[in-house]
């Protein structure tokens, strides 16, 4: 009796929109409960576990968005991160050669302008 119950949970619960394997798991974790409730119960269950699921289903993409968002800013800053060290390569370079220039210019000491 109760596989047939949990067939019939498992079938309304995939007319509106619960996927396998999640509609199998809910239909056999439900199927004790719905035994002793009426039809108006039953559907105010069914409609309940669907958008349980649906709420569930959304926050989960809306998470993989995130790590997917996150992913990419990671990416971005670690390129940002080695054009910034290659900045600094540059700017060290320039440093030590306007410093080899002062000195072959300036034997003195003076000041050039």
């Amino acid at each position: 009796m109760s596989n047939r119950t949990a067939d019939r949970i498992r079938q309304d619960l995939e007319n509106r929109g619960v996927p396998e394997p999640s509609s199998t798991e809910l239909s056999n974790q439900l199927a004790r409960k719905a035994k002793s409730l009426d039809a108006e119960a039953y559907e105010g269950f069914l409609a309940g576990a669907a958008l349980t699921f649906a709420l569930h289903r959304k926050g989960a993409n809306e998470l993989k968005k995130s790590a997917q968002d996150l992913m990419e800013i990671q990416r971005l800053m670690g390129n940002f991160t080695n054009e910034l060290r290659k900045l600094d390569e540059a700017i060290e370079i320039l440093s030590a050669y306007v410093v080899r220039m002062r000195t072959q210019s300036d034997p003195k000491g003076q000041t050039l302008h």
